[in-house]
Formats: structure tokens, sequence, C-alpha cells
């Protein structure tokens, strides 16, 4: 039997949930997230997230950091390089 927690990863990498970074950090207690670039989705979806920012990126991954507690980000992101 498929867990819960494996569905709701499912909704959320797919670009399903509308923020997914309270998602995250609210379902699986993380304050980071990394994606590949293949789920193009789910990266759609955190750049729409203002609780989601990008701190990293390369040509093969791109890794998001999401505050503990809502309000907590400053909303300034990252240069980027």
């Amino acid at each position: 039997m498929i867990s819960i927690f494996y569905r709701r990863w499912q909704s959320i990498s797919r670009g399903e949930t509308v923020r997914p970074g309270a998602a995250i950090r609210d379902r699986f207690q993380a304050a980071v997230a990394l994606t590949d670039r293949e789920h193009w989705a789910f990266i759609e979806a955190m750049q729409n997230d203002p609780l989601a920012v990008k701190a990293y990126e390369d040509a093969d991954c791109i890794v998001y950091t999401i505050p503990r507690t809502e309000g907590a980000g400053d909303g300034i992101r990252p240069e980027q390089d």
C-alpha cells in the first residue's frame, strides 16, 4: 500500500500543490527541497511560491530553502550568477 506521505510528495513534485513550500515544511518538517531539472511543474510551482527561496542551482539540480515559520522569509532572493 502506498503511504499518504508518498502520495502527498507525488502531488507536490508534479506541481499540483499551490503552496509547495508550506506543504513541504508542514507535512515533511523539511527546511530544504532539492529537485532535478526534469520536474518542471514543481520548479514552476516553487518559483511562484514566495515562501520558497532558490538557494542554489546548477545544470543538474535546484535547491530551495523554506523558512521554518510563516513570515520568516525576508523576501530576498539570492543573486543569480
